[in-house]
């Protein structure tokens, strides 16, 4: 048996995962994209994005975040080009640091999230585990297969920035920088983002081209370098091309389209949704996309034999 799992599950053990909560994160985390980060990436529109956001009021989950931040941004700056490789690599990599640090980290701390006992021994129980989250602190077993890639979070301190020792210790100005990026750096214990598929949800360019256009470039700071290899060999979803039956727990079936044609080739896929009466519109979109899906209540999902 299969079990496919997303961000519900870490809402199970803790309630800072809504994705209000992590609008929330995301926009303090604009505000502290400044030195270290403007200073390798060139870019001065993170604060103004910050601005713009406060005024919405808005309940998406992190990718339709960043599609509506991707959009804003192209749209109040004109330097940029949709079309281009480089600017749309520079942009992706910005909103993958933002977002990725917004979903796990709050002020610098990595957000403790117990998942109770029973659903562990339950997600245990099936063969396979694949999971669209980046990080599964409860997967002692090491049996989650990650399709999104998996987080790493580095310790913070000074050892993580390169500098001049001697010119720290007698230089105020210099200290004083140093000190501003170590900050920075704190609130983005997350940086290595290269492996990881966060993406906003394109119109006309799904995952997979954005994972071809980053494996035939290499993004450092405003310069995109092409490569005479491509650096990434990943076919998205290419997992569920040998099972027959997909038990589908905590995942949004809103803004990946690609997640939803892979899973609609399953022969048999059961899919919990939280209180389904209530969330009829997302019950609806389940099945416009996967149509032979039976869909149950999340409630029952421990008690089910799958």
């Amino acid at each position: 048996m299969n079990l496919l799992i997303g961000n519900g599950v870490n809402q199970i053990g803790s309630d800072k995962f809504t994705s209000k909560e992590i609008l929330k994160r995301f926009l303090v985390l604009c505000t502290q994209f400044s030195y270290y980060y403007n200073g390798m990436y060139n870019v001065g529109f993170v604060k103004d994005v910050e601005k713009e956001f406060q005024k919405r009021d808005i309940d998406l989950n992190i990718e339709l975040l960043l599609c509506e931040v991707y959009d804003f941004i192209f749209s109040s700056r004109n330097f940029l080009d949709k079309t281009k490789a480089k600017d749309i690599l520079q942009v992706v990599t910005i909103l993958k640091i933002i977002g990725i640090n917004s979903i796990f980290i709050d002020n610098g701390d990595t957000i403790e999230n117990k998942i109770p006992d029973e659903y562990v021994e339950k997600f245990n129980r099936f063969q396979n585990i694949f999971t669209l989250n980046y990080i599964e602190n409860w997967d002692t077993l090491n049996k989650v297969q990650y399709l999104h890639g998996k987080a790493i979070i580095n310790p913070n301190g000074k050892e993580n920035i390169e500098y001049d020792e001697e010119q720290y210790n007698y230089d105020i100005e210099y200290a004083s920088a140093i000190e501003d990026a170590q900050v920075e750096l704190m609130c983005f214990p997350i940086r290595n983002v290269d492996h990881i598929v966060m993406l906003p949800i394109f119109d006309n360019i799904d995952k997979q081209d954005i994972i071809e256009i980053e494996g035939k470039h290499f993004n450092s700071g405003f310069i995109v370098y092409e490569l005479p290899e491509p650096k990434l060999n990943k076919t998205l979803y290419s997992e569920f091309g040998n099972i027959s039956k997909l038990v589908v727990f905590g995942v949004s079936p809103f803004g990946d389209k690609l997640l939803l044609d892979a899973i609609k080739k399953i022969k048999e896929v059961i899919i919990y949704v939280y209180e389904p009466l209530i969330n009829a519109a997302e019950v609806n979109e389940w099945l416009r996309y996967i149509s032979h899906a039976k869909i149950l209540d999340s409630k029952d999902f421990l008690f089910d034999v799958n």
